[in-house]
């Protein structure tokens, strides 16, 4: 199990060994280095595999060198000398939400050394273990490379916003500059009281649902059509707004409404209507790391960072001329429907990796 060292041996320059905290330090399969400390209390070894042991129990990877770890991980070795762990890797990952569920605690959810101890994992020979890995590596790799290209068409479309209009803190092409409030027909948010939720019925959106990539509706949550007509008098999402999700981890966080089903929204989402300038480019105003930095910038500082409408309204953006703006639209589309094909191509390599986890487990593959 980590132990968290002092706070003075923490660094930021390399010194000394990678110290991992938790599940904000994984990658996809190894952790990233975001601090280092020269004076670890627990060591992880190479091939070792780390689990997150705390907010939130389950989320594996993979150490690939020596590293020191805090109490938000611990780190599991095999006893038999196997150089590689994917195998248990693996299997912790297919039965993630077994492990989640074992999880104690009213402040945080947390799992021990003895809970994590009497796991039981199904352990056939070591060459079977290996081709079983060597499977779902593969599978999982396919998975990865994706999901990389889904990263490099958004970085293109965030490169090209740069291209046309220029930074937008700095302002190099001299765009006439107004408030968000003057450039939106209406900015408001959702509801600020829990309603009841059905079993049926109209959507109601949380922050949760905001994804980068549009509205994830999977969770089904549902209010009933009173409470609909009731919560879109004042807040009617519709083709074209512009979501910004208003508190919590994912502050900042945006997507446009396209063509969908009905839906109205929780008090965690702000909804701008844009007037003078296109959703596109707003979109990607917001999306800029330097405007968004300044966006977080106006929200409050209380235990859980929140941005209300009064801050958004009063943010300072450019305006370029609608002329440039409809040719970015135009790049968005054809990118957009690109995306979408990309990402029906990520949930079937999705569903197949997970598939071929039931079956390997089960002992189908070999």
């Amino acid at each position: 199990m980590g132990q968290s060292p002092p706070s003075d041996t923490y660094n930021d320059d390399g010194e000394g060994l990678p110290f991992y905290q938790g599940k904000t330090d994984f990658g996809s399969l190894y952790p990233v280095p975001r601090k280092w400390c020269n004076k670890p209390q627990k060591i992880a070894q190479p091939n070792d595999i780390l689990i997150s042991v705390r907010a939130p129990v389950g989320p594996t990877n993979l150490c690939n060198s020596e590293a020191c770890i805090g109490r938000g991980l611990a780190a599991i070795r095999s006893k038999y000398g196997i150089s590689d762990n994917k195998y248990v890797l693996f299997y912790l990952r297919s039965i993630a939400e077994l492990i989640e569920s074992k999880g104690t605690g009213s402040t945080f959810q947390a799992i021990g050394r003895e809970t994590l101890s009497n796991i039981q994992i199904p352990l056939p020979p070591l060459p079977i273990q290996k081709r079983i890995a060597a499977i779902l590596e593969k599978a999982d790799s396919a998975r990865e490379k994706r999901r990389q290209t889904i990263e490099l068409t958004e970085k293109f479309l965030q490169s090209a916003f740069l291209e046309m209009f220029g930074d937008p803190v700095t302002n190099p092409k001299g765009w006439e500059k107004l408030l968000l409030s003057e450039a939106s027909e209406k900015i408001t948010d959702g509801e600020h009281l829990n309603p009841p939720l059905t079993k049926e019925g109209l959507h109601i959106i949380t922050a949760t649902d905001v994804r980068e990539w549009g509205i994830d509706f999977t969770r089904n949550q549902f209010v009933s059509a009173a409470d609909f007509d009731k919560f879109t008098r004042k807040c009617k999402p519709e083709n074209g707004d512009l979501l910004v999700v208003s508190r919590g981890a994912t502050i900042g966080r945006c997507t446009r409404v396209g063509n969908t089903r009905q839906f109205c929204l929780m008090g965690s989402v702000i909804l701008v209507k844009p007037k003078k300038v296109r959703s596109e480019f707003l979109q990607y105003l917001f999306r800029n790391s330097g405007f968004l930095h300044r966006l977080v910038a106006v929200s409050s500082a209380s235990a859980q960072q929140a941005m209300y409408i009064k801050d958004i309204s009063n943010l300072l953006i450019y305006c370029p001329p609608i002329s440039l703006q409809l040719k970015f639209a135009a790049l968005v589309e054809k990118v957009e429907s690109m995306r979408t094909k990309q990402r029906t191509s990520e949930q079937e390599l999705e569903n197949l990796f997970q598939s071929l986890m039931q079956r390997a487990f089960k002992g189908e593959l070999v």
